[in-house]
């Protein structure tokens, strides 16, 4: 067990009481024999006594440097670990960001490039998958679940698209209720997106705002 500086004066009282009790238990010519002892020596005893002192305080004084330099260093272990969570947060914002737009893009196209409909379908899932692994599954943040329901919901609108433009027997344009849902959807995932985002990078602020306060 690592003795701190309570220990040690505990140590030292507990000594003098023992010391006290030595004196004042002892045969009188004992006590004579120790007082004659101390005046003869009591030069070298001060000198003795001195040292110890200053190397007492030298190592206090060394003791509590120690602590201090180690409780700065946790300190700075701590402000690099957060700062490195908020860049790889920021890291993760970017790539969001991108995917985000990425799947607003597709979908404006999906209407514009009616040949290649079935590509930017295709494009769609891989782009939704990508989304979903960069949310948290187990989180119960609200916009969170919205955004991965209307990113279903925008794929699935497209694929219906798709399906009754394939269909010879449609009685709905390929553009029909389908088309208006998709349309609906990509507005709203924008909307999401966006407020997630924005959500998103003033979390971080606050990270680095508190960081930068506790620093100081």
């Amino acid at each position: 067990m690592k003795l701190t500086f309570a220990h040690w004066f505990l140590i030292i009282i507990a000594l003098g009481l023992l010391i006290l009790a030595f004196f004042n238990l002892a045969p009188p010519g004992l006590v004579s024999k120790i007082n004659c002892f101390l005046d003869r020596n009591s030069p070298i005893l001060i000198g003795i006594g001195t040292v110890a002192l200053v190397s007492g305080l030298a190592l206090w004084t060394a003791h509590l440097s120690n602590v201090s330099a180690e409780k700065r260093q946790e300190a700075d272990r701590l402000l690099n670990a957060e700062l490195k969570l908020s860049d790889f947060r920021q890291k993760w914002i970017n790539e969001l960001r991108v995917d985000f737009a990425e799947v607003i893009q597709l979908a404006y196209s999906f209407f514009d490039e009616k040949s290649h409909q079935n590509e930017t379908v295709r494009k769609l899932k891989m782009v939704e998958a990508r989304v979903r692994m960069r949310l948290n599954p187990k989180c119960d943040a609200v916009l969170e679940r919205k955004i991965e329901r209307e990113l279903t919901k925008l794929v699935k609108a497209c694929e219906s698209v798709v399906m009754q433009s394939a269909s010879q027997h449609s009685e709905q344009s390929p553009e029909g209720n389908a088309g208006e849902s998709a349309l609906k959807h990509r507005e709203e995932l924008a909307k999401l997106g966006s407020e997630f985002l924005k959500q998103e990078w003033e979390v971080i602020k606050d990270n680095l705002d508190k960081l930068k306060r506790g620093n100081r």
